[in-house]
């Protein structure tokens, strides 16, 4: 890559000095990668420079000695209008609109110039309302205000006075900016990370301090029934009707030791 100059014209004498433009005896010399190589003569500085196949461009003229960096111009130059087109396309351009009305304007047009207000407040510009006195009207400055006023009454959920009527020579004049919306989205974006905030607590993992949690306790399973066990607590066909006489001849398990018979049961019929 040879070297480029950079021809004489208004334009180019905004832009930085390259390479045999460069018409001091000795500079300060930066690498490309921002590594500083010292003061040396401009030729052995361009000798760098070309062996790179780079470009030596004067960074800062008002130093001594200037200071030149070894870059490539044409990516500086590519990289640097990419950079102010993005920072004006990210720019929010705010007009200011102007709409004018009189002391005798009925109600018909007035509502056309509250829209026209209307209309320009939700495009985001400021909007200036002028009321222009004619001959003798200047005299009625209280009427002048109220039909001001009325109009910012019909536009006050959209737009703020930024300056109360004023009088400015045979005029009289207020300025209206849009209402921000900043502390709307605010609450909308507090409200959601209320709802939310039960959540996340739920899911997420705990501190590196804490003790872990234990899981809950299961309940141990069912255990069937023996065949013992509901023998046992099965009801016989004794109790359920009723326990039998005893025979009156046979001796009953619950007799005294000493001989004494046990009472006998009811006869039968």
């Amino acid at each position: 890559m040879g070297f480029r100059d950079n021809e004489r014209s208004p334009q180019n004498d905004r832009e930085p000095r390259i390479n045999h433009r460069i018409r001091v005896p000795e500079v300060r010399v930066v690498s490309d990668s921002g590594e500083q190589l010292g003061i040396m003569p401009v030729e052995e500085a361009l000798r760098l420079a070309q062996e790179e196949g780079l470009d030596l461009v004067e960074v800062a003229p008002m130093a001594r000695p200037p200071v030149c960096r070894v870059m490539d111009y044409g990516k500086y130059k590519y990289l640097e209008k990419k950079r102010t087109n993005d920072a004006r396309k990210n720019q929010t351009h705010v007009e200011v609109k102007e709409v004018k009305l009189r002391l005798k304007t009925d109600a018909h047009d007035l509502d056309t110039k509250t829209n026209h207000v209307r209309r320009f407040l939700l495009e985001g510009d400021k909007v200036k309302v002028t009321l222009m006195f004619r001959g003798r009207e200047l005299a009625y400055q209280r009427n002048a205000e109220e039909k001001l006023l009325k109009l910012v009454a019909e536009v006050s959920d959209i737009g703020i006075v930024e300056r109360e009527p004023k009088l400015e020579g045979r005029n009289m004049s207020l300025m209206m900016s849009p209402k921000p919306q900043k502390g709307q989205q605010g609450g909308h974006q507090a409200g959601g990370s209320s709802s939310e905030a039960p959540r996340a607590a739920q899911s997420a993992p705990p501190a590196p301090g804490s003790p872990a949690k234990a899981p809950p306790a299961k309940a141990p399973p069912a255990q069937a029934p023996t065949a013992e066990a509901s023998t046992a607590e099965a009801p016989t066909a004794g109790a359920a009707q009723g326990a039998r006489p005893a025979p009156q001849g046979d001796k009953a398990p619950n007799a005294d030791r000493r001989g004494t018979p046990a009472p006998a049961g009811p006869r039968g019929s």
